[in-house]
C-alpha cells in the first residue's frame, strides 16, 4: 500500500478570522476527539504542521495466518485501552495557505479534511459574529450601522485540492499503454435491445473495458482520445502508464496531482507520537519532514 501527497489550498475570505487566527483558534482544540477524529495543530516558522487520527470504532478485527501450507482466520481481541487508527499527517505554508497532506486509501480523505476544517471555521465565525453583534448593540449603534459592520462575516474559508495540469484527454493522449478504462455517459444508451426491459428503471450505465497487451498502443490511445473528445461523458478513468513510464489512473473528475508517493511499511517507524511531547512528536516527524520537502519542489508551481 502506497502513502500519497495531495495539495490544497486555503483562502479565508472574513477579514474578521484571518488564516492566522484561524488557525490558531483550530490550535486550542488539540488532542480532543470529536466524532472518533482528533486534529493536531501545531505552529512552526514557516509551517503549520499537523496530525489527524482518525480512531476506529472497533474491538476486533481478523488476522490472515499462513501455517504449514494452509490459510486460517484468526480473531484477535483489543485490549480495553487500545484502539485501531488512521493517521494523515499534513503541513500548512503560513505565507500562501497552500498545504500537503499525507493520505493512503481508507484514511481520512483530503475532501474530509477540508470539510471538517469548513465546519470548524464556520463555528467560529458565528461566535465571533454574535460577540459583535452584542458588543455593538450594547453600544447603541443604529440598526443600520449594525447590518453594515456586521457584513464582514458574511464571507468564508474557501478550501480547494490541486488537481493534475491539462485536460482529462490531453492526459490520456500522453500515455504510452492503457490497461484497462471505465466509461460513463450523460445520457443512457436506449438502443440496446438487452436492456430494452430495464431501461426505465436504470439511473446510469457503466462501461468497464480491458485492452489487450499486444494491442498496437499508439493507435489504442488514439482511439481513447478520439471517443472522449466525441462524446458527452459523466464519467471516465483510464488506467496505464503515463508518459514518463509511472503507473497511472487519470479520471474525468477530481484528478488530484500526487506530489510524492511512498511505501506504507517504510513510514511505519514515524508513527510514534508521545502525548506529553506532541509538539516535538510532530515537528520531528518523518512525514512531516517528507511533506516539506514535497512542498518546496513544487511551491513555485502550485497557483497560490
Amino acid at each position: 500500500m502506497n502513502i500519497n501527497f495531495q495539495a490544497f489550498k486555503w483562502r479565508c475570505n472574513c477579514s474578521a478570522l484571518p488564516m492566522e487566527k484561524f488557525l490558531a483558534e483550530n490550535a486550542l482544540l488539540n488532542g480532543i476527539n470529536l466524532n472518533n477524529r482528533i486534529l493536531y495543530y501545531i505552529e512552526g516558522d514557516d509551517f503549520w504542521r499537523g496530525l489527524v487520527l482518525t480512531v476506529k470504532n472497533m474491538k476486533k478485527f481478523t488476522k490472515i495466518v499462513n501455517s504449514s501450507g494452509k490459510i486460517r482466520l484468526d480473531i484477535h481481541k483489543l485490549e480495553k485501552n487500545e484502539h485501531i487508527a488512521d493517521f494523515n499527517f499534513f503541513i500548512i505554508d503560513k505565507n500562501t495557505g497552500c498545504g500537503m497532506y499525507q493520505h493512503y486509501h481508507n484514511s481520512c480523505s483530503l475532501n474530509i479534511f477540508n470539510a471538517i476544517n469548513k465546519d470548524r471555521y464556520l463555528k467560529i465565525k458565528n461566535k465571533l459574529y454574535e460577540d459583535a453583534k452584542i458588543q455593538l448593540e450594547n453600544e447603541n449603534k443604529p440598526l443600520k450601522q449594525i447590518k453594515n459592520d456586521l457584513k464582514i462575516f458574511n464571507e468564508t474559508i474557501e478550501c480547494s485540492i490541486i488537481e493534475r495540469n491539462g485536460s482529462f484527454v490531453e492526459r490520456v493522449a500522453l500515455m504510452k499503454s492503457a490497461k484497462e478504462a471505465e466509461i460513463e455517459f450523460e445520457i443512457l444508451d436506449t438502443t440496446k435491445d438487452e436492456f430494452v426491459a430495464i431501461m426505465p428503471h436504470m439511473r446510469r450505465l457503466k462501461y468497464q473495458l480491458f485492452f489487450n497487451k499486444e494491442s498496437p498502443m499508439n493507435l489504442l490511445i488514439e482511439g481513447l482520445t478520439r471517443t472522449f473528445k466525441g462524446a458527452k461523458l459523466k464519467k471516465a478513468k483510464v488506467v496505464g502508464i503515463d508518459e514518463h513510464g509511472n503507473d497511472a489512473v487519470y479520471k474525468l473528475l477530481n484528478d488530484f496531482d500526487r506530489f510524492g508517493s511512498f511505501d506504507y511499511e517504510a513510514m511505519v517507524p514515524a508513527l510514534s507520537l508521545d502525548q506529553d511531547k506532541v509538539k516535538e512528536s510532530i515537528n520531528e516527524n518523518l512525514i512531516i519532514s517528507k511533506l516539506i520537502e514535497a512542498y518546496n519542489r513544487v511551491k513555485t508551481i502550485l497557483v497560490c
